[in-house]
């Protein structure tokens, strides 16, 4: 059995479910997902929601967990600023406990750059972490694209804007600000994108596409719209907002170019895109501190 932790947003369930769903393809064994942390409030972030039910993925949901995944889960939060002891703890420590209801190995992800040989060990597993690596999933792309399909209907102004988005060559540009902008820890560990990363991204993207039409998609419609000048038809995105993101997310994979944030959320409408000639762009530093990654896959261009 293969147990799979999820938390965070959207962006995070889906690289978690990416890892477990590989990870279950590759022992031939069953698939869990544990979604016991949207039960709960949690201090060092917003209330999210588990928002998988809209895909169409396979395995079973649990709604408990139990030691050590729930200090961990805790404890990790600073992971960035305690690497070694982080790496300590969860390599020497809690990978030797094994999980009291799963009767599993605990797997816990140490600092953000792929591992994939750390799902070698035989027996069950429980992994917890985030997993923003395409290395732990690509050999099964083709399986996950399939799952990441969604099965909730559109909305009618959704589907009014997927059919336009279908039938011009539309550029999704995504601004992520939110808590990269409020919260003290996420701006000082991953921060916003720069305006000169956008205008750059902008100019590369237009060199190279007849016709663009830019489509934006952010948590600060009014920000981007100020700041970013683009100049070439453009549409914001206004109708959607957290408890539809994933209609965000099926809108954006419909476009043919992209301009993602260092966001997990646009890296997967980037990704899910299908357009054969795709082009992505993306910001080479990811982390705004430097944090060593994994995330962007070597084919997107990095501005």
């Amino acid at each position: 059995m293969i147990t799979v932790r999820l938390l965070g947003g959207l962006g995070n369930q889906l690289f978690q479910y990416a890892v477990g769903r590989s990870v279950s393809i590759e022992k031939d064994d069953k698939l869990i997902l544990d979604s016991s942390f949207y039960d709960y409030s949690h201090w060092w972030t917003a209330k999210r929601e588990c928002k998988l039910n809209h895909f169409n993925i396979t395995g079973d949901f649990i709604h408990y967990s139990r030691l050590p995944a729930s200090l961990m889960s805790v404890v990790c939060q600073g992971a960035w600023k305690m690497p070694k002891m982080i790496n300590f703890v969860s390599e020497n420590l809690f990978q030797k406990i094994p999980c009291p209801i799963y009767n599993a190995h605990y797997i816990h992800e140490t600092i953000f750059e792929s591992q994939p040989d750390k799902f070698d060990q035989a027996g069950n597993l429980y992994l917890d972490g985030n997993w923003q690596a395409e290395k732990y999933f690509d050999k099964h792309a083709d399986v996950i694209k399939n799952d990441l399909q969604m099965v909730t209907a559109p909305s009618p102004e959704n589907k009014k804007w997927g059919d336009f988005i279908s039938h011009n060559n539309c550029i999704c540009l995504h601004v992520r600000r939110g808590d990269y902008v409020t919260n003290s820890v996420a701006k000082q560990h991953v921060g916003t994108c720069s305006l000169d990363y956008y205008n750059r991204a902008i100019e590369y993207i237009a060199d190279r596409v007849d016709n663009p039409v830019f489509i934006v998609f952010s948590d600060d419609i009014p920000w981007a719209r100020e700041h970013i000048p683009i100049s070439f038809p453009v549409y914001y995105m206004t109708h959607n907002n957290g408890d539809t993101d994933y209609e965000d997310l099926r809108l954006m994979s419909l476009c043919n170019y992209f301009i993602t944030a260092n966001s997990s959320f646009s890296w997967w409408g980037a990704w899910l895109g299908g357009y054969k000639d795709k082009i992505v762009v993306c910001p080479k530093r990811w982390y705004n501190d430097g944090t060593n990654n994994d995330i962007i896959p070597e084919r997107w261009v990095k501005i």
